[in-house]
């Protein structure tokens, strides 16, 4: 036998101790035998309590993956079960693989984390702004070099940076996608060829995959064992089967495998102990609680978290859909890693570190008010799913009459709504203002909803209430500003006019409007380029004062772009229905037509609302013209 382990490739003792697990039927962890039998049914009613289809785990003891399984489903129709090879969205745990390797370059000396970036590679999406020079690798990997998350998130056609480089924590795909172009220039290979050769293949990633490509002989899409996505009412919303490369979130894996990676990180033989060093350094504050038992960093790559007298490693993943969570103790060499195809995946992380590493995370998730798995809210939302609200608000009044509803029961349960369903959010907020006014998180949950149905004014008021009852001062204070700089964007626009009858025609290009619920502005493609106003859901609006010369009937010309066959938008003058339009497929978000419609308007000032009532769609402009002067768009 001695003869036969000799002969192994030490990649692969980690599966060796794990196939002996299995046969004994249990896995140290914490100090623990634990029974793999009833573990496994453990984790299956946590599934179905939390309605989330599946789950990749791995857990990690002395450095070694000592357990690692697969639970539920690929997708909620129950069909296919998730197995040890089924591929979950790592998410931002793509951004794990980067980490790896700039670290091997620091260690060949070819990366400086200190030098500025633009030293390497100037990069002209930021080249607007003069403090982009200031950045360095190491605030990249902190998550605190200003770069905002996503370029389309404030101003759509311009990468911004929201910070002076070095001063905050700003989480930033767009800055990891820089450093990895700073990579490729330095070893003169593509991403996709950088990461085979020095992260899957060397350490032995047998279920990784950086995009998805298609067989030139059927056409289906490889790899084809992978987990669907399904957001928080356990709701299927598909996947991102990317057929790009994306280093901030695009990767692809098993539990097991990204767990090889934070190993090769951190088990003390791939890198010198001066990386090691490195990398639990502090780098941006991001959490403090107020008993001060606990504390949270961003260091180079991961998050730093110094609670119970243990120093811990964290690094989530978010893609719609889809949850993941690596923790792990760097003291006691021990933690564990999952990946969920649910958006309620978060709430799992207590209660696994519980049954596995038993890590001190609990004052850790005090500080951000995160529910956790039991919960009441998770009791609640769980009728909802099976049954409907009705059945919801009969538990939450049977628990209230019995005096069992505590202050964050509603809150974390209307927070859950507040992405989902805003009339549902604000009935649940509102019920928990009246039973307890001084909880300082409603009031800034309630700002988060008014923010998000551009009711600025109350959401000021409730920010200032938050703040004065002291909720996470830096968060309440960074969104006050936000929501001051709405509030300006609200005054200026309330006066604007159009003046419609005076010409052959007048165009009202779709992201001046007087106000709006739920839209954003983006660039376009179209002719002239410019912007047009986007995320156009039911139930969501705009608003454009017009003043009319001439009563009579007009062509209302629009310029729209969808992928979708079912869209319908209302025209309505004050309370009066004009008329009901039909916004045709174009086969792409960029792909524009025209389409017109003929409506009665009377003199005089009015306020034109299109009201969206179904569908996905955009608008670039509208053109109006009076019916008898025979214009064409």
């Amino acid at each position: 036998m001695k003869k036969i382990l000799s002969l192994l490739s030490p990649a692969l003792f980690p599966a060796l101790l794990l196939a002996q697990s299995g046969r004994e039927g249990a896995f140290i962890s914490n100090g623990r035998k634990v029974d793999i039998a009833t573990f496994n049914a453990g984790v299956e009613k946590i599934l179905q309590e939390t309605d989330i289809p599946g789950l990749s785990l791995a857990v990690i003891e002395d450095n070694k993956i000592v357990f690692s399984n697969a639970y539920g489903y690929k997708k909620s129709d129950k069909k296919e079960k998730v197995d040890k090879n089924t591929l979950f969205e790592a998410a931002s745990q793509s951004k794990s693989y980067l980490v790896y390797v700039v670290y091997q370059l620091v260690e060949e000396g070819r990366l400086d984390l200190d030098k500025p970036m633009y030293q390497y590679l100037p990069y002209e999406a930021l080249e607007h702004d003069p403090r982009y020079k200031l950045i360095t690798p190491r605030m990249i990997l902190s998550h605190c070099s200003g770069i905002e998350n996503w370029s389309s998130y404030n101003q759509v056609d311009t990468l911004e940076i929201l910070y002076d480089p070095g001063t905050k924590f700003v989480y930033s795909g767009e800055g990891y996608n820089y450093l990895a172009k700073v990579v490729a220039g330095i070893l003169h290979k593509d991403y996709d060829e950088y990461i085979e050769e020095r992260v899957i293949r060397t350490l032995g990633l047998k279920n990784a995959c950086l995009k998805f490509r298609e067989d030139s002989t059927d056409h289906s899409l490889f790899p084809s064992d992978y987990a669907e996505g399904h957001d928080i009412l356990a709701r299927y919303t598909g996947s991102h089967l990317n057929r790009r490369t994306n280093p901030a979130f695009a990767n692809h894996n098993t539990a097991e495998d990204y767990a090889k990676i934070v190993l090769a990180i951190f088990d003390h033989t791939h890198f010198s102990d001066r990386v090691y060093r490195d990398l639990l350094q502090p780098r941006i504050v991001t959490g403090l609680s107020k008993d001060g038992s606990a504390a949270a960093y961003y260091g180079p790559g991961f998050e730093v978290i110094y609670s119970g007298g243990d120093t811990l490693i964290g690094q989530g993943g978010s893609n719609p859909g889809f949850k993941n969570q690596l923790y792990y103790s760097v003291v006691h060499k021990r933690g564990f890693i999952y990946m969920t195809n649910g958006d309620r995946g978060r709430v799992l992380v207590t209660r696994l570190s519980q049954m596995t590493a038993g890590l001190p995370l609990k004052p850790y998730f005090n500080i951000f008010d995160e529910e956790q798995y039991p919960s009441v809210a998770g009791t609640f939302l769980d009728v909802y799913i099976r049954k409907d609200s009705l059945a919801m608000y009969d538990a939450i009044e049977k628990q209230r009459l019995a005096k069992k509803l505590d202050m964050e029961a509603l809150n974390d349960l209307g927070e859950t709504f507040l992405y989902y369903d805003q009339d549902i959010a604000r009935r649940l907020l509102e019920e928990n203002k009246m039973l307890y006014p001084q909880s300082p998180r409603v009031h800034f949950l309630l700002a988060t909803l008014d923010m998000r149905m551009s009711r600025y004014d109350s959401a000021y008021q409730h920010y200032c209430r938050a703040r004065d009852l002291k909720y996470n001062p830096a968060v309440v204070s960074d969104d006050l500003a936000k929501c001051q700089v709405k509030l300006d964007e609200a005054a200026r626009r309330k006066p604007l006019l159009v003046r419609i009858g005076d010409n052959k025609g007048d165009t009202i290009e779709a992201e001046n409007y007087n106000a709006m619920y739920g839209i954003e502005i983006q660039g376009t493609t179209d002719t002239g380029g410019g912007h047009c106003v986007g995320y156009i859901d039911p139930g969501k609006w705009m608003d454009y004062r017009l003043n009319v010369a001439r009563a009579g009937t007009y062509v209302v010309y629009f310029r729209v772009s969808s992928i979708r066959d079912d869209n319908k938008m209302e025209l309505r003058s004050g309370p009066s229905l004009l008329t009901t339009v039909d916004v045709p497929s174009t086969k792409g978000w960029q792909t524009w037509t025209t389409i017109k419609t003929n409506v009665n308007l009377p003199a005089g000032e009015q306020t034109l609302r299109l009201n969206f009532i179904s569908g996905a769609y955009n608008i670039n402009w509208m053109y109006v013209t009076k019916a008898d002067d025979n214009a064409t768009r």
